[in-house]
């Protein structure tokens, strides 16, 4: 039992890099695309 928390917490973390790295790149390209619009 006590692997499959550990697991469950590796995945969850992992998609939480995830998550972040895909809300920085969605910030990039909403700067990018303002400033090709101005």
């Amino acid at each position: 039992m006590g692997e499959a928390v550990v697991q469950i917490r590796e995945v969850a973390s992992h998609l939480q890099t995830l998550a972040v790295q895909a809300d920085t790149l969605s910030v990039k390209y909403e700067l990018e695309s303002n400033r090709e619009k101005s």
